[in-house]
């Protein structure tokens, strides 16, 4: 390999994401719909920050900016559990529960197409090959961050 199909790769990833970010997510980001998507997921749950970092693969300082965004676009609440001051209550407001269920609705309409348009097999065999390269890409991270 001479370089060119990892450059390749990394285009293609950007595209993606330019189509998601111009096309799906109109007032708010990918990152924070998939924070918005775990609140809605652990909605009976006290979470820490920590926790949404590890269940969204992003450092805890990115989960607080996002919490932080979304808080002032008034898209979430957070109370702080008397208790165990480390615990907090993060839970959608209406209008948060509106622009999820929006998008929520908006990708499950994209992926719809690229289903029609990919056929199941291979979007299924497309899933699964960018789980394993995800996968790869963690374990690569981890030996570079160890050396």
């Amino acid at each position: 390999m001479d370089g060119s199909e990892e450059l390749y790769l990394l285009e293609r990833i950007k595209e993606i994401q330019a189509i998601l970010y111009k096309d799906i997510f109109h007032d708010i980001s990918a990152g924070e719909f998939l924070t918005l998507h775990l609140i809605w997921k652990l909605r009976n749950e006290a979470v820490q920050t920590s926790r949404l970092a590890e269940l969204s693969h992003v450092s805890a300082q990115a989960v607080s900016r996002a919490l932080n965004i979304l808080e002032a676009k008034e898209l979430i609440r957070r109370e702080i559990n008397r208790a165990d001051r480390r615990s907090i209550r993060i839970s959608l407001t209406d209008k948060g529960l509106e622009v999820y269920e929006q998008d929520k609705q908006q990708i499950e309409a994209f992926l719809r197409c690229v289903r029609t348009d990919m056929g199941e097999e291979r979007l299924a065999t497309m899933i699964e090959l960018l789980q394993e390269f995800s996968q790869a890409c963690r374990r690569a991270a981890l030996q570079e961050s160890i050396s």
